[in-house]
């Protein structure tokens, strides 16, 4: 199922969505071994992991050592916060991220807006 989606904005102003089940999936230039391919040289092959899980506090991001980084666009002001390789860090249940020069929201879907589908 469903929990969540990230959304990524290209310059050129194309929109890639993907749907996020519960799972980890690397962030990564098309053509490479990511999971979630992007049409950027600004990304790198393995440029960040996301890791979801089934409640929005248990949502999180790393950046794998990437050329040219990832940040959490910060809400109030809108500046970039750098986020250092390796660690990991919380994404909240909408988050605003910029991976490499491609700008990307990430957000977990309210389970009480999501109707079953097996009706």
């Amino acid at each position: 199922a469903t929990v969540a989606t990230i959304s990524f904005q290209y310059p050129d102003g194309g929109v890639a969505s993907f749907e996020l089940e519960v799972g980890e999936y690397v962030v990564g230039i098309s053509g490479g071994p990511a999971d979630i391919p992007i049409e950027s040289k600004s990304l790198s092959r393995k440029h960040a992991r996301l890791k979801i899980e089934s409640t929005p506090d248990n949502c999180f991001i790393e950046d794998l050592n990437s050329t040219n980084k990832s940040s959490i666009v910060v809400s109030d002001d809108g500046s970039l916060f750098q986020l250092k390789p390796y660690i990991i860090y919380k994404l909240l249940p909408k988050t605003e991220l910029l991976l490499g020069e491609v700008g990307a929201l990430f957000e977990f879907r309210d389970s009480s807006k999501i109707q079953s589908s097996n009706e």
